[in-house]
Formats: C-alpha cells, sequence, structure tokens
C-alpha cells in the first residue's frame, strides 16, 4: 500500500486526472567552500576519486576534506572509511612486526648453522638454529597475513565514496558506471 507522499498524481480511466501536492523534503545539502558542514545551498551529487583527489560535481576535495564532509553528512560512508583505515593501519603493524622477527631469526639460523657446523658444536646448532627458525617461520606468517589486510583496507579505503554515493547522495534517473577494480571490470546500472 502507497501514502499519499508516495504518490504524485492519479490518472483514472475516464481521463481525470488528481495531483497531489508533496511535503518539502530538506534535502542533504553542502557547501562548496567548507565541506564539513550543509547549508542549503545545492543537494549532494555524487563523489567520484581520482588519484587521491574526490570530486563532487566541479568541487575538488583533498582526503581531509572528504573526510570531514562525509563525517557530517553521511555516517555510513564515515565509517566504512574509518573501518577500512584501521584494517590497513593492522596490516602495516602486522608487516612492521614481522619484517625484524624475520631479520633476527635469519640472522640467528644463519649463526646457528654457520658457527655450529664449523665448530662441530650441537649446542650452538640447537641453541641458535632452531629458535631462528621458529622466529623466521613466526615473522613470515606475519608479514605474509600483513599483505591482504593492506591490499583490501586500501581498497575499501579508496572506494568508501561508492557508499556515499549509494547512501547519501542525489541519485540520478538513469545512470551507467564502468569501473575496474582488482577484481576486474564492472557494469553497474543505477536507477
Amino acid at each position: 500500500m502507497l501514502t499519499n507522499a508516495e504518490i504524485s498524481t492519479i490518472i483514472y480511466q475516464n481521463g481525470t486526472v488528481k495531483v497531489f501536492e508533496q511535503p518539502k523534503q530538506q534535502t542533504n545539502t553542502y557547501n562548496s567552500t567548507v565541506y564539513g558542514t550543509s547549508v542549503n545551498s545545492e543537494p549532494m551529487l555524487p563523489i567520484t576519486r581520482y588519484d587521491k583527489t574526490y570530486y563532487m560535481g566541479d568541487q575538488r576535495m583533498t582526503e581531509d576534506q572528504y573526510l570531514a564532509f562525509v563525517q557530517k553528512n553521511c555516517t555510513q560512508a564515515y565509517e566504512a572509511f574509518q573501518k577500512a583505515e584501521k584494517l590497513r593501519k593492522t596490516g602495516w603493524n602486522l608487516f612492521g612486526s614481522g619484517v625484524p622477527i624475520l631479520s633476527v631469526g635469519a640472522i640467528l639460523y644463519g649463526v646457528g648453522l654457520g658457527v655450529g657446523s664449523d665448530q662441530g658444536d650441537p649446542d650452538i646448532i640447537l641453541g641458535c638454529g632452531i629458535p631462528g627458525a621458529l622466529m623466521m617461520g613466526i615473522g613470515s606468517g606475519l608479514t605474509v597475513a600483513s599483505i591482504p589486510c593492506i591490499v583490501i583496507g586500501s581498497i575499501r579505503k579508496n572506494n568508501s565514496h561508492d557508499v556515499y554515493n549509494a547512501n547519501c547522495a542525489r541519485q540520478t534517473a538513469l545512470e551507467l558506471n564502468i569501473k575496474t577494480t582488482g577484481n576486474g571490470v564492472g557494469l553497474a546500472l543505477n536507477f
């Protein structure tokens, strides 16, 4: 069942036309000079991103301006950006921990095998080689685990404007988008 707010016109079989007056709706708007605020100047347009610059119509925004804008005007896009940034930072923390552990493990392993083998001392081999091998395994695991976190976090962060466009921007009547991602080429028809 439709409400009066959802109906604009009824045309009866006999040709009679009934027009419903629509209540004024407040539209989401932006200020072209201060992105962090909303004023009744223009409806919020879809945002595109190229390199590290965001575009809303003919207005350019840096990443900081974009983030301030979506924080005030589109909670979904702001949260998507923040979650993606957290995932990306977690990946870099894993990488930053994994590389030194891997390096120290490689040194210990090399000392254990090199010096222990030269001197024929099994205590050096066991004392340095085995802990070195374990550290190399842990460091390698952390480094490898960091890669998907960094990549997926970066992709989601860079595409948070798509969340804004889907949830907060004024939708056009019909729009065809072709987009390439790391997974391939996509075709989207918005109506």
